[in-house]
Formats: structure tokens, C-alpha cells, sequence
């Protein structure tokens, strides 16, 4: 079953589930390959003992049916420092509409800002709300790295795939990568492309061939409702779960059969500087609103 957190963050996930694109074809399988098990702990023992960490991005996308959904780009930032900081930004683009924002921690409670029509933010109650908050709007940039190096997460997502394989090697932007994927423990299939030198993660791929699927799990049960509203922080209340259903309700035409998506995030420019606690502050317009929480919002809308 699926904890009220992994809910929480599918539920945020499903609005930016048109992320994606089409996943690169693996190259030749070395003669004798590494075993994929070993790649995917080295790759965990490297995040793991990076006192810092700095990236750029994008993540590239589109639904995949019978019609695609025209595919978007969301360009993101990352920086982050243990225990408890980190900075990440995000903007989208190729959509009706543009929005963006950032989800920061000086050390202190974290906050989560969203612009648009509408200039928000938010003081979040835990890391762990505030990075799931953003996971959906940042196109999945604010959980891929930041839950293998903040570790926050009970789920480390490289323990997601079953029976990963080497697939290959191929070049991301002429580094030298280990293609390893399988399929996923919660929803279709996973691949890393890893670097053979530095083992960072220098491409991430999702691919899921039905959101009818995800829209099951979304299903909300008496008691799940009181548990997701009683973690929002809002009261159990006959108009607040009504509105909790409707959120986690996707559109039919999004879970029609045979409609998926895919999903591909690219990281570049990755560092391990120096970093202060001033370094991971994000100023904010003056226009802003602040929100009591990231679901007050939501429930503006419904």
C-alpha cells in the first residue's frame, strides 16, 4: 500500500505526467558487462559521500496515445548541502500557459514559491512536504537527485527498479554512460544513464504506458482521506475532503486506455562547491502572496 507520502507526491506528480520524451535506444552491451546491481550502489555510495551538490537541467516531455500532447520543457537548477539545504529552481515552457518557481531550505523551515498568474508561496511543515510539494510542478527535477542525496526519502529511487540490467553504454552529451533500467516497482519502466567515469546520473527516463493505472492508486478511501488532509495540515472537514477527492481525480481523456507518458530529465554542469547557508536563500517578488499551505491553493481552484 501506498504510504500517505507517496500519495501525496503522486498526487502532485499527476498535473506534470505529460513530462517526457521518446527513450533513447541502448547501445552495444559490453562483452562483459558490470553487474547492474553494483553500478546502481556506486551510484548511491557517490551521492552519498558528496558533502555538496550543483546541477542544471531540463526535463523534456510529452503523453503518448493516440494523440500526443504537444511536449513541453521545464529548464531547472539545483543546489543543495547536507543536512538540510537546498535551492532548487524551475520554469516551464511549450505550454498554454508559463509558470515556475523554487522549493529552498537556509537550514530553517522551507518554503516553496510557484509564479503564474498568481505570485504564491508557502511555509511548509517538513522537508519531506516541501520537496514532494515541488516534484510535480519542477517536472520531477525536485525528487530524482535530491532524494538520493538528501535521503530523506524511506525509498531511495534507485531501489525502484527490479531486476535492473545493463543495457548498454552511450554517450550523453559525449560522456561515456552505463544504460541501466528495468522495470519499475510502483509504475512502468526506469533507466539511468550513468556516467562510467564519475558515476553521476546524467539522464533519468520514466516511462509508463497507461495513466489508468496511476489514477487506481489515486483512489482515496475513507481513512486515507483523514490521513492526507490531517499531513496538509487542514481540518477534517465534509468540504475538504470532497475537494481532496476532486484534486486526485485526473481528466477521463488522460485515463482513457492507452494513453501514457514519458518523461526524460538531463543533468549538466554538475560541482561540488563550497556553499553557506546564504547561498541557498531565494529572494522573493514583492508581490507575492503568502498562502497558509501549498492545498489552500489547490482548493482555490476546485
Amino acid at each position: 500500500m501506498l504510504t500517505r507520502r507517496r500519495r501525496l507526491l503522486i498526487l502532485l506528480l499527476l498535473p506534470l505526467f505529460f513530462a517526457g520524451s521518446a527513450v533513447a535506444k541502448a547501445g552495444t552491451v559490453p562483452e562483459s558487462p558490470p553487474d547492474a546491481a553494483a553500478i546502481l550502489e556506486h551510484v548511491a555510495q557517490t551521492y552519498r559521500t558528496m558533502e555538496s551538490f550543483q546541477a542544471e537541467g531540463t526535463v523534456t516531455g510529452h503523453t503518448v496515445g493516440p494523440e500526443n500532447i504537444t511536449p513541453f520543457t521545464t529548464d531547472f537548477t539545483l543546489r543543495l548541502m547536507r543536512p538540510h539545504y537546498y535551492r532548487i529552481t524551475w520554469s516551464n515552457r511549450g505550454l498554454p500557459f508559463s509558470f515556475g518557481g523554487a522549493v529552498w531550505s537556509t537550514g530553517d523551515q522551507p518554503r516553496l514559491f510557484i509564479s503564474g498568474p498568481r505570485n504564491v508561496y508557502f511555509t511548509m511543515a517538513s522537508h519531506e512536504l516541501a520537496l514532494a510539494g515541488a516534484t510535480g510542478i519542477s517536472g520531477g527535477a525536485a525528487h530524482t537527485i535530491p532524494a538520493l542525496f538528501l535521503g530523506l526519502d524511506p525509498e531511495s529511487p534507485l531501489e525502484r527498479i527490479k531486476d535492473p540490467v545493463v543495457e548498454g553504454v552511450e554517450e550523453v552529451n559525449g560522456v561515456a554512460c552505463y544504460v541501466v533500467g528495468g522495470t519499475s516497482r510502483h509504475h512502468g519502466r526506469e533507466t539511468y544513464w550513468i556516467s562510467t567515469d564519475t558515476y553521476h546520473i546524467l539522464r533519468y527516463s520514466v516511462a509508463i504506458t497507461s495513466l489508468a493505472e496511476l489514477q487506481e492508486d489515486m483512489h482515496l478511501h475513507d481513512h486515507d482521506l483523514e490521513e492526507t488532509l490531517a499531513g496538509m495540515g487542514l481540518e477534517n472537514t465534509p468540504e475538504n475532503r470532497e475537494r481532496l477527492k476532486a484534486i486526485t481525480e485526473s481528466p477521463a481523456d488522460l485515463t482513457s486506455p492507452g494513453i501514457g507518458f514519458r518523461s526524460t530529465q538531463e543533468f549538466r554542469d554538475i560541482a561540488s562547491p563550497a556553499f553557506e547557508a546564504a547561498d541557498f536563500a531565494n529572494p522573493l517578488p514583492e508581490n507575492a502572496v503568502e498562502k497558509r499551505s501549498l492545498f489552500e491553493a489547490l482548493f482555490e481552484g476546485k
